[in-house]
């Protein structure tokens, strides 16, 4: 289901999906876009803005779907909208990681962005937070905080960003009307936040399947917060040799801390 708005500069896209509204906006004039869009690409890497923003760090979507949501936003997002409910309802969660854009800056930084020591990616002290903000039917407001890289620690084997489909419980939050969504981070200027402020989201009010809590930490090496003593991934690469971040569908060559490399076929 679809509609539009055009105000002569800006024209806004809505989608339904399930019991949620989404919006998109494109600015002609600027050539740029906010808000909520659908992607299924499978690039895992950002070389250009264009098409390269819309990739996810991971290359599908939770569970190895097809599509997911990126969202893009400066400032706070347009919601998304309970639809059908007066009251709103409970969400459960969803599913959310970096994006490919936003994940670069971290690893690697931009002409854009540096830290207090001229260096451009994430060091000792930086972190970049999203902020989901329930809005209730009668306009009281609750929120849910995700750190997408936290390296605030003094300890840095502690460091990490998140680096593949992760589970946030939103069902705290009560029956709500309408999500929003909004950035902040230590990496920023006058104009404001200077780390891409993009995000991929999916499997809105869906259940945490028991299986995410895999953040990476700032050395490459994956840890499952779960179960910290399993045997430690270090490096991942595609067959023909290519590092990525994360899992990736194919064949994956994994080397562990022990210095043993593993094939891993990833469906």
């Amino acid at each position: 289901m679809g509609m539009e708005s055009d105000n002569g500069e800006a024209k806004t896209s809505y989608y339904i999906s399930g019991n949620y509204r989404f919006s998109l906006t494109n600015i002609k004039k600027w050539n740029s876009w906010n808000d909520f869009a659908i992607s299924n690409r499978t690039e895992t890497s950002f070389k250009k803005l264009f098409p390269d923003q819309f990739n996810s760090c991971v290359g599908h979507g939770y569970n190895n779907s097809s599509n997911y949501c990126v969202l893009y936003v400066f400032g706070q997002s347009a919601p998304i909208e309970v639809v059908g409910k007066a009251e709103g309802e409970v969400v459960r969660g969803l599913y959310l990681t970096n994006s490919a854009y936003t994940l670069s800056n971290i690893l690697d930084g931009d002409g854009f962005s540096q830290g207090a020591t001229g260096k451009k990616g994430f060091e000792k002290g930086d972190w970049l937070l999203l902020t989901i903000t329930g809005i209730k039917a009668d306009s009281s407001e609750t929120k849910t905080e995700v750190y997408l890289a936290d390296y605030r620690s003094s300890n840095t084997a502690e460091h990490y960003y998140i680096g593949d489909w992760q589970w946030v419980d939103l069902s705290g939050m009560g029956a709500i009307k309408e999500l929003k969504f909004s950035f902040s981070g230590s990496r920023s200027n006058q104009w404001g936040l200077t780390t891409a402020s993009y995000v991929c989201i999916d499997n809105i009010n869906g259940t945490d399947d028991g299986k995410s809590g895999r953040k990476y930490i700032t050395t490459g090496v994956e840890r499952t917060l779960k179960n910290d003593d399993e045997k430690r991934e270090v490096a991942r690469y595609t067959i023909d040799g290519r590092r990525i971040n994360g899992p990736v569908k194919g064949i994956n060559i994994v080397k562990y801390a022990d210095g043993t490399t593993k094939k891993v076929v990833v469906e």
